[in-house]
């Protein structure tokens, strides 16, 4: 009698712990891996389901949070196998794609997947805040074998173009699956011992993006004062209190520096078309603008955080736009289906209607939307086999 309630008892805490704290597929793949390719950060602990949030005050008092699926993506819970009556969509991205400074519902993947064309669609959203290029090709390298979409859409930024040398992914990752075996107590206590977190079903603490002074991955900790001589002293306090994003301070002129320098895109977009045609998923490419590439109107914000910068600066003329022609015409010559949104994000701005928001230079939510209605507009979803 004792044995049957002493195993009932290990069975009812197993049940509990399994739905508790919850594992994926996969015990090896999270967003963690991709901030810096072929640099892994061993000491860095694991994205997967935790809760982040994005604030700039100088806009809204509102501060958006990222709520992280178990890899550490800002997405629903993912599964290997695709749905058995839909196509699967990979979206790879920077912070746009990921959707800063919206609601998570009020993101780019989450907006294509509102769409009615895409109801027969499953989208994934790999945005990654502040990922380069480099993240984007091994997230492609490790992502497509083991998910398996039909297409991979890969979203460019101004600041993608970056003449610093690509690194093309030589290997992928190889999976491993979590043991189905092991109870689930001596897995959390194995992720303890080697100071991992085994997070629960439910968010415990909210991590804030952007650190206040003085931390250790500040720029600007003990430079308070020559912040002041860079950015408004409204701003500089925003700032140093982790309000607003300090990589904004300057940021016009190091854009400004990067669209002006000739950045050759064609190694990487031909290894992702080859990579993703061996896998038999169609790779597609968006570019969306930085807001000085199509419209003057934020350039009084800009100064804000820019002292140094002159009375007009105006990176709508053409030496500005190169790099944007450019990878439109490449992917052209590798045959990959390419959209530019700057057009129509243009459009908008001109009209009055801002997709922006005025200090932080992410979209608003109807920019975001703006954008996902042209990506159904210019892409063809129900002809992919």
């Amino acid at each position: 009698m004792w044995a049957f309630y002493v195993l009932g008892l290990l069975v009812f805490q197993e049940v509990v712990f399994r739905w508790a704290f919850p594992l994926p597929e996969l015990a090896n793949f999270d967003r963690v891996n991709y901030l810096t390719p072929g640099k892994p950060l061993t000491d860095a602990p694991p994205f997967g389901r935790s809760t982040w949030f994005w604030q700039s005050f100088p806009d809204t008092a509102r501060a958006f949070e990222h709520q992280l699926n178990a890899y550490g993506f800002r997405d629903t819970e993912w599964r290997m196998a695709k749905p058995a009556d839909k196509k699967r969509l990979l979206l790879i991205g920077d912070s746009f794609v990921e959707g800063v400074m919206a609601e998570q519902e009020q993101n780019l993947s989450a907006w294509l997947q509102q769409s009615e064309a895409m109801q027969g669609w499953e989208v994934m959203n790999a945005g990654i805040l502040g990922a380069g290029v480099n993240s984007y090709l091994q997230l492609t390298s490790d992502m497509v074998p083991l998910f398996q979409p039909d297409v991979v859409l890969v979203v460019f930024f101004a600041n993608d173009f970056t003449t610093k040398p690509f690194r093309i992914p030589k290997d992928r990752l190889m999976p491993e699956k979590h043991s189905r075996l092991l109870p689930r107590l001596w897995q959390w206590w194995e992720a303890y011992l080697q100071e991992q977190p085994l997070r629960a079903r439910w968010a415990t603490e909210r991590n804030s993006w952007l650190p206040a002074i003085p931390a250790s991955n500040h720029p600007w900790t003990g430079r308070g004062e020559a912040l002041r001589q860079e950015v408004t002293e409204a701003m500089a306090m925003a700032i140093e209190k982790g309000e607003l994003n300090y990589h904004r301070a300057n940021e016009i002129r190091l854009h400004a520096r990067q669209l002006e320098q000739k950045v050759n895109l064609a190694s990487a977009l031909d290894f992702l078309k080859r990579y993703t045609d061996q896998y038999h998923a169609e790779l597609r490419v968006a570019y969306l603008p930085a807001r000085h590439q199509v419209t003057n109107y934020y350039y009084p914000y800009e100064r804000a955080l820019c002292l140094k910068c002159p009375q007009e600066l105006d990176l709508r003329a053409t030496p500005y736009q190169l790099n944007r022609l450019r990878l439109g015409k490449q992917c052209v010559e590798l045959g990959i289906p390419f959209v530019d949104l700057s057009p129509v994000v243009q459009a908008s701005e001109d009209a009055g209607q801002h997709l922006y928001w005025n200090y932080d230079d992410h979209f608003r939510a109807q920019g975001y939307r703006l954008s996902a209605e042209e990506l159904v507009k210019a892409f063809d979803w129900g002809g992919v086999e």
